[in-house]
């Protein structure tokens, strides 16, 4: 700007530049904003097979696709919850978990968690389940969950 510019000159001026700093803003902004999700990854978990084991003693085996931050330590639970047990008493229930080999990369991978019977749990092929998986945190944190109804 000159010190010999008119007033109404140097108004113009004056916007444009505040007009360019916004417009600058704005595109910055909305840079931040465009990347973040892909700088943040988010946790994620899902259920897919189930498959049923007749043996001695029997397991539910549920295939589990999950994804976690780089770096990150999981473990990944599971409970398998079935018809009620001889007598009317409490649902069936199995448990397992994961938490060896498990890599967080910001990839989505796959592995199975093989879920036991408690105590007085009896499953049976045909049977139709509720199965719960987690992928939990080293603080004991959920960081995702996932939930499937299934006819073993």
């Amino acid at each position: 700007m000159k010190s010999s510019d008119s007033p109404g000159v140097l108004s113009q001026r004056l916007c444009r530049l505040a007009g360019a700093g916004l417009a600058s803003l704005a595109v910055a902004a909305g840079a931040v904003a465009a990347a973040s999700p892909a700088v943040a990854k988010a946790n994620g978990v899902s259920v897919g097979e189930v498959v049923f084991h007749k043996q001695r003693p029997p397991v539910i085996v549920v295939k589990v696709s999950y994804s976690c931050d780089p770096g990150a330590r999981i473990t990944l639970r599971g409970r398998v919850t079935g018809p009620r047990t001889h007598g009317g008493g409490k649902p069936a229930t199995a448990t397992g978990r994961v938490g060896n080999g498990l890599i967080c990369d910001a990839a989505t991978h796959t592995t199975r968690l093989t879920t036991h019977p408690g105590p007085g749990s009896h499953f049976t092929k045909g049977s139709t389940v509720k199965v719960f998986v987690e992928s939990v945190g080293t603080d004991g944190r959920t960081l995702a969950d996932a939930e499937k109804d299934v006819r073993l």
